[in-house]
């Protein structure tokens, strides 16, 4: 047992969590910190506009995608906080780094003094693991062709 709990299921919740905050701080000794609550996602998809109108229909698309795709964590958490992610979202593409929205205290606040940080290779990890999962829907749409009609079996 790594700590107490009045239950034995309770005694594995307090474990569990503790270890997941154990691996957060060793990946954030690793990799170091940047502002959370979504923000270094809303930087990456301001810097990512900035170069979308020099490049073909084509890739602006895909960029267009990865860029809503890098403001869903921030949507997500605005929504589930009750506040309009829109709004949150627009203004976040402005003022990030330097503010990020606290869903808690409902107020824009400065990352560091909050502190509202996250461990950069957790970041990265998601980043690489969306990218990966995109790539391979894309490639299945591809390489999956049905020769014959999609049938239907029903009793």
């Amino acid at each position: 047992m790594c700590v107490s709990g009045t239950t034995a299921t309770e005694q594995e919740y307090r474990c569990l969590a503790l270890e997941g905050l154990s691996r957060t701080l060793q990946t954030a000794l690793a990799s170091g910190l940047v502002p959370g609550g979504g923000a270094s996602f809303a930087v990456a998809a301001r810097r990512l506009a900035e170069q979308e109108l020099s490049l073909p229909l084509e890739e602006r698309a895909a960029l267009h995608a990865v860029r809503t795709a890098l403001l869903e964590p921030l949507r997500t958490l605005a929504h589930n906080a009750g506040v309009d992610p829109a709004v949150i979202a627009h203004r976040s593409l402005e003022v990030a780094p330097n503010l990020v929205y606290d869903v808690l205290a409902e107020q824009w606040i400065d990352p560091w003094s909050a502190p509202l940080l996250d461990p950069l290779g957790v970041l990265e990890a998601a980043v690489e693991t969306s990218l990966s999962l995109g790539r391979t829907f894309l490639t299945t749409d591809v390489l999956v062709h049905r020769t014959w009609p999609a049938s239907s079996a029903e009793p």
